[in-house]
């Protein structure tokens, strides 16, 4: 094939790219027209960026966990006299790294209502994932041959995994398109230069500028570190000149570190510690309700505390979320992993083996996440490599008669029908039912009207679903703990005393954790909220609040249950 037809500066090459990206962000489009479907930590990444487009600061009116870092009992005391929305509107500093919040924040700038400022917030997703396009190709260009690099990304366009979370206000988008950009960068940093001065320029600015990059993407999501660490190593590896290996690696660490040291450095002044998270206690529990749905006046011993108590536990929920990770990655591989029995050893060649290292790095990482969810969000990252590398091997070993004929075309259109038939046709059929997805979208959506008609903005809400309550009725929002005991739920009205309290009751019991099969399911407490007769209470109801609205849903079993302080109703 014309080397000149590969170049971006082609015109044949750059016009499938562009028409490819504008495929991509066409194709998102109809998907965010309703906001109905935007997932909790969209939700919670768009409050953030809400927050700072009116000014606000870098905060966050979500509370969904009651655990703190040092883990403690309870959560912050409410001043007496003030409403919980003291305790909820808080610092989301150690909540999300700052960086999509912050860019989210100039779409939300573009409208002051709520749907609309979402609906701008995912159109900027879009654009997004189609930029990851042409920056792929950059990327896939110098290591796979082209007909793999085309197939791959024209293939990995219509990616179920990639269709649906590019549609999401999410970080993932953003986080990989950073990482793509940054090992573009990398592999373009010279190994084995034959001149002098120019790679003594051009090692330390790639490698720099590779390092800024690795470092955005840190800045948008944690695991950025990790797959740093990947041309880090691959720097030091044999075969580079001497001297050129160790000058690119420092370059590397320099720029990711002058990036992410600011984000880092106000973490330890405010919190003591440049990592401090509130979302360690991810490896304080086996289960993420324990601290969510059931983490009111529960106490959370530190990680290393808690993994060495429960290690055996742990040992198996890291078993099981490696099949879920697999699972996840095998979701996103779809037709071109029947491609996998072709693979040798010897394919990984050169910058191929970074692009293995990448996967199996991001894979390895989540999988040690073992209370997180969303398999297939996670892997996204090693979808665009493992695709390529899946393609490359029997593309090579019949590159005489496959480029670039009417088979590789025809090879190339058959594998991208089968991803956006089986990938984007699905999300898009998902997404074009009234409900969008959302088996409880009619309960949610009266909740939000509730929601709106009984509080002014500003005030509290109690609620199983906080991020629902925050993105749409714009009004800060604690979760609902789920318990027996009357006296504990009590207490937890006493400490953040909301204005209302909305029970969606749409949960699954058979998908109740095995863990938490002693707790009640959203069932029971509705159960126990609930008066058994006609002007009786519920046994769970606290003193001075009713009952004052009950909704069935579209589906059986699903509910909503409003209640009011007396005063109030």
């Amino acid at each position: 094939m014309n080397p000149r037809y590969l170049s971006l500066r082609s015109l044949p090459c750059a016009a499938w790219l562009t028409l490819l990206a504008l495929a991509v962000l066409l194709s998102r489009l109809p998907l965010i027209q309703d906001p109905i479907d935007v997932s909790p930590d969209g939700s919670e990444y768009f409050g953030i960026a809400r927050h700072l487009a009116r000014g606000e600061g870098y905060r966050s009116s979500i509370q969904w966990q009651f655990a703190t870092l040092p883990p403690s009992p309870a959560p912050p005391p409410v001043e007496e006299g003030r409403n919980g929305r003291a305790a909820v509107v808080h610092d989301a500093l150690p909540d999300r790294p700052p960086l999509w919040p912050a860019l989210a924040s100039l779409a939300c700038r573009l409208d002051s209502r709520p749907a609309a400022q979402i609906w701008w917030v995912r159109a900027l997703s879009a654009l997004l994932a189609a930029l990851t396009i042409p920056v792929g190709w950059l990327l896939l260009r110098p290591l796979v041959p082209p007909a793999a690099a085309a197939a791959a990304l024209t293939a990995f366009a219509f990616v179920g995994p990639f269709t649906r979370f590019s549609s999401q206000p999410l970080a993932e988008t953003l986080f990989l398109l950073l990482i793509v950009a940054g090992l573009s960068i990398w592999v373009r940093v010279p190994g084995k230069p034959a001149g002098a001065l120019r790679p003594l320029v051009l090692v330390p600015m790639l490698s720099g500028l590779a390092g800024v990059t690795f470092g955005l993407a840190y800045l948008t999501k944690p695991a950025g570190l990790a797959l740093a660490l990947v041309p880090f190593a691959a720097a030091w590896l044999p075969g580079n000149r001497p001297g050129y290996g160790a000058r690119a690696a420092l370059a590397l660490a320099v720029g990711f570190l002058a990036t992410a040291a600011p984000w880092c450095v106000l973490l330890a002044i405010r919190y003591g510690s440049p990592t401090y998270s509130s979302l360690w206690i991810n490896f304080s529990v086996l289960h993420i309700s324990e601290a969510q749905h059931y983490g009111f006046e529960r106490f959370f011993s530190p990680p290393a505390a808690f993994i060495r108590e429960h290690l055996a536990e742990v040992a198996s929920a890291i078993l099981r979320q490696t099949g879920a990770m697999l699972v996840g990655l095998a979701e996103g591989l779809g037709p071109s992993l029947a491609l996998l029995a072709l693979l040798r050893r010897r394919d990984l060649i050169a910058g191929r083996g970074l692009l293995a290292a990448v996967i199996a790095v991001n894979f390895l990482v989540h999988s040690l996440c073992w209370a997180v969810w969303g398999a297939s969000r996670y892997m996204l990252v090693g979808v665009l490599p493992g695709m390529a590398l899946l393609l490359a091997a029997p593309l090579a070993r019949h590159a005489e008669g496959w480029q670039p004929g009417r088979k590789v075309f025809a090879f190339s259109a058959a594998l991208t029908l089968a991803y956006a038939v089986g990938g984007f046709g699905l999300v898009a059929a998902e997404k074009s039912r009234p409900d969008r997805g959302v088996p409880a979208a009619a309960i949610f959506r009266f909740g939000t009207v509730l929601a709106q008609e009984w509080t002014p903005p500003g005030a509290l809400i109690a609620t199983n679903h906080p991020w629902l309550v925050n993105m749409l009725a714009d009004r800060p929002a604690v979760i609902l703990p789920r318990t027996r005991d009357a006296r504990r739920l009590a207490r937890f009205f006493a400490r953040y005393r909301p204005r209302a309290v909305l029970l969606f009751v749409d949960e699954d019991p058979a998908r109740h954790p095995e863990r938490l099969r002693d707790e009640p399911t959203e069932s029971e407490l509705a159960a126990l909220l609930l008066p058994a007769l006609p002007g009786a209470r519920g046994p769970l109801l606290p003193t001075g609040w009713q009952v004052t609205r009950i909704a069935a849903g579209q589906r059986p079993g699903q509910w909503l249950i409003g209640l009011r302080a007396r005063d109030k109703s």
